[in-house]
């Protein structure tokens, strides 16, 4: 007996759906700004994971971006800390599964995954600034 499996890439996308065939809602961009002596990084082939107060992102060059920035940037989105990060998500997810009860009469089980939000983690270093766009897991 013959079993295809299909094996599925994605890019980083900044839209998701809170249910199948739903609309497609666009993520927050939230930025953390993290010293690199308080992370974690390990590197799993090109894909680099970051591990910070018991969270997990994952950069994945091929479908993420990084790049280095200047030490005097300028913080254009919002940058927070981790316990904002988690309120951030709360919040976001209450009203859009809100709005999809009034609008559609039902309301639909929350994501299991951390999908809400289009994370950048900005890793500080004594000379330059290395900004990583990031998955959430």
């Amino acid at each position: 007996m013959f079993i295809p499996i299909l094996v599925c890439f994605s890019q980083a996308s900044e839209y998701y759906s809170l249910y199948k065939g739903g609309d497609s809602i666009k993520k927050r961009e939230v930025c953390l700004i993290l010293d690199f002596s308080s992370v974690n990084i390990t590197n799993d082939g090109q894909i680099l994971i970051i591990n910070y107060h018991n969270n997990t992102f994952r950069h994945n060059p091929s479908i993420h971006i990084s790049k280095a920035i200047k030490n005097d940037f300028q913080e254009d989105g919002e940058c927070v800390g981790i316990s904002e990060l988690y309120k951030i998500e709360g919040a976001e997810l209450k009203r859009e599964l809100d709005k999809v009860e009034m609008e559609k009469g039902f309301r639909p089980p929350p994501p299991i995954r951390h999908v809400v939000l289009n994370v950048i983690i900005i890793l500080k270093f004594e000379n330059e600034n290395l900004l990583y766009e990031v998955e959430w897991i």
